[in-house]
């Protein structure tokens, strides 16, 4: 069961897409990610399919941004 916020119940399993780019400087990197909730598979799937065909906005709308900066050992 997926609870949204807002008090929406799906009976479905979520997807998350997740969408980022980073640099490695030696031993350390910074990257910056988007992470977007979707109710089901064939959500996720109409907004890639939107996103081929140049309409970003399903994909992006409501895209959490983070800013990560990583340290490897």
């Amino acid at each position: 069961m997926l609870y949204l916020r807002g008090g929406t119940d799906y009976g479905r399993v979520g997807v998350n897409a997740r969408l980022g780019a980073g640099l490695k400087f030696g031993f350390w990197g910074i990257n910056l990610s988007g992470t977007q909730v979707f109710a089901s598979t064939e959500d996720l799937e109409a907004a890639v399919h939107q996103a081929i065909h140049g309409n970003w906005t399903e994909l992006t709308q409501g895209m959490v941004p983070t800013l990560n900066f990583v340290i490897y050992f």
